[in-house]
């Protein structure tokens, strides 16, 4: 089976991209007693994690310290282990406000793609189902800053979060 393993080297996440999805739900892991499933149990235990991003299309797990390649390989194996017992979807009874689910998305998706180009994105609030956020380094003044914004960003936070109605920049 065929894992996708992206390293957002220096930043310490590592992300799995899976062929099959492993839940049915989007959630964020950041406190051992919250989980019920043996397989997250294993990564908190083995791994210094600060977060686990567990979504129909992956895992991303932000640690504290280690090294990323030891740390591919033992998530991996666990994939690889969970995946062969034929073990039903992944269950966990995390409840996090939908502006820390935004950060962490933010973190594993949208700033690696930013930072690239030296740019980033900050989440000022999420209100009411409206999320508002301003741009960073050279995402200022950009003249492809709208595209991002409607290409990039809305529609990752959107798939993701299906339940915000919209994102707009804060006004300066």
């Amino acid at each position: 089976m065929l894992i996708n393993v992206e390293d957002l080297y220096p930043r310490k996440i590592l992300n799995f991209y899976f062929p099959l999805p492993l839940g049915n739900k989007i959630n964020v892991i950041e406190d051992i007693k919250t989980i019920k499933d043996e397989f997250l149990l294993n990564i908190f235990t083995e791994i210094d994690v600060n977060y686990c991003l567990l979504s129909k299309e992956g895992l991303s797990i932000g640690y504290n310290s280690g090294v990323a390649d030891d740390i591919r390989a033992f998530v991996l194996a666990q994939i690889d282990d969970y995946i062969t017992a034929g073990t039903p979807d992944i269950e966990t009874i995390a409840e996090v406000s939908d502006f820390k689910l935004a950060q962490v998305l933010a973190d594993a998706y949208i700033r690696p793609i930013l930072h690239r180009d030296g740019g980033d994105i900050e989440i000022c609030s999420i209100d009411f189902g409206v999320m508002t956020l301003s741009f960073k380094g050279h995402c200022i003044g950009c003249p492809l800053a709208g595209n991002t914004l409607q290409n990039v960003i809305k529609k990752k936070f959107l798939h993701f979060m299906p339940d915000l109605k919209d994102i707009k920049l804060k006004e300066e």
